[in-house]
C-alpha cells in the first residue's frame, strides 16, 4: 500500500514539474479560438506571445511570488517554443484546425462535412 501511494504521488509530482512541457502542446487549439477575430498577422503574434507568457507566469507563480524567476521564465521559453513547433510542424493546416475554425465560425465546412450531414 505504501508503494502505491508513492507512485501516485511521484507521479503528482512528475506532471507538475512538466507541467510547461504539456502546455505548449494544448495552447495552439486555444490560441486559434482566441485569435478568431484578429486579422492582422503581428497582431495574432501578440496573442500567441501572451498567452504563453501568461500560461508560465500560471503555471510557476509559486517562484515568482518568492523571488526566484529563473524558473518561470525558463518555462515561458518552453512554452513558447514548444507550442509555435507544435503549431508550426503539426496543427497549421490539420484537420483539427480545420475542425476548430468551422466550429468558430471562420470557414464555411467543407464539402466532406456537408455530404455526411446528408
Amino acid at each position: 500500500m505504501d508503494y502505491i501511494v508513492g507512485l501516485i504521488f511521484a507521479t503528482g509530482n512528475a506532471i507538475v514539474e512538466n507541467a510547461p512541457y504539456l502546455a505548449g502542446v494544448l495552447l495552439p487549439p486555444l490560441v486559434t479560438i482566441l485569435n478568431r477575430d484578429v486579422p492582422d498577422s503581428r497582431a495574432r503574434f501578440l496573442v500567441a506571445t501572451m498567452t504563453c507568457l501568461i500560461t508560465g507566469a500560471i503555471l510557476d507563480w509559486k517562484q515568482i511570488a518568492y523571488g526566484t524567476p529563473e524558473k518561470a521564465v525558463e518555462s515561458i521559453g518552453i512554452i513558447f517554443l514548444e507550442s509555435q513547433a507544435v503549431y508550426r510542424l503539426y496543427f497549421k493546416g490539420s484537420y483539427v484546425e480545420q475542425q476548430i475554425q468551422e466550429r468558430i465560425g471562420k470557414l464555411q465546412p467543407s464539402t466532406e462535412t456537408e455530404l455526411e450531414r446528408g
